[in-house]
């Protein structure tokens, strides 16, 4: 919860989780490996498949993810898990204690990998992808259908209603908002605008990454890519599939008609 100490969510164990909506993944990761207990890898997993996509620590070393309280370690976790499988993942994490030392983690490793912390590292650094898909920033409502285009025209209409499952809570401590999440594949690589007629609206776009990918330029401090009502920036935006976020004031039930097309700059 929010506090003193800055945190933004917790997990009680067996009970609930207190958070608001963009810390919500992290806190349900913390729930789902509560029953295995704390380990030396409990906040990096939880950033691994949080809301974000975590950095690399290529060069890192010890003292670099203890100093970081495991959050350095989120993007090592994630080739961990696609390198030799969540189970595997799993028993490393059952068998590292929560204030492992150095030699403690590297025992564990061994043991489950079949190599020391050291040479784990070093493969890390040579195989890994620079970014993995988020899992939670391309979440869509089940049965959310996916608007059509009509050449290079794009329309849809969404109603917010905080009763309904497909609008969801996105509030943070200085705005209270309900968004919508809709699925628009991008037909061509090309700038693009997207504009609701509403004018407390605020769109961006996420792109849903089908694949790790492996080139260390891209800069994902950039994504989502944010929509001004009044002019496109003329970035140019890759062909591929994205979620469309849509949020408004928190309010009673609203209906916004949306539209998108490329944009000629």
């Amino acid at each position: 919860m929010n506090g003193a100490s800055g945190s933004t969510g917790c997990y009680i164990p067996n009970d609930a989780i207190f958070t608001r909506n963009s810390s919500l993944p992290h806190e349900i990761v913390h729930a789902v490996t509560a029953e295995v207990g704390g380990s030396w890898w409990i906040e990096g997993v939880a950033e691994a498949f949080s809301n974000g996509f975590p950095s690399p620590t290529f060069a890192a070393g010890w003292s670099d993810f203890t100093r970081s309280r495991g959050y350095g370690l989120a993007h090592l976790v994630r080739w961990i898990v696609e390198r030799y499988g969540g189970p595997a993942f799993m028993e490393l994490y059952a068998r590292t204690p929560l204030r492992a030392d150095e030699a403690t983690v590297d025992e564990a490793v061994r043991e489950v990998l079949g190599v020391g912390f050291g040479e784990l590292m070093n493969e890390y650094a040579v195989e890994s992808a620079f970014v993995y898909p988020s899992h939670w920033l391309c979440y869509i409502p089940p049965g959310a259908p996916e608007p059509p285009w009509d050449g290079d025209y794009w329309e849809h209409e969404v109603t917010f209603d905080c009763d309904a499952p497909s609008t969801f809570s996105d509030s943070d401590f200085e705005h209270k908002r309900m968004t919508v999440r809709i699925p628009v594949t991008l037909p061509r690589t090309a700038p693009y605008r997207f504009l609701a007629d509403h004018s407390d609206a605020e769109l961006s776009l996420q792109p849903c990454l089908p694949e790790p990918i492996m080139d260390p330029m891209v800069d994902t401090s950039a994504w989502p890519h944010p929509f001004d009502s009044s002019i496109s920036d003329g970035t140019s935006i890759e062909a591929g599939p994205y979620v469309l976020f849509v949020s408004l004031p928190q309010g009673a039930p609203t209906t916004v008609r949306l539209v998108g097309y490329p944009s000629i700059h």
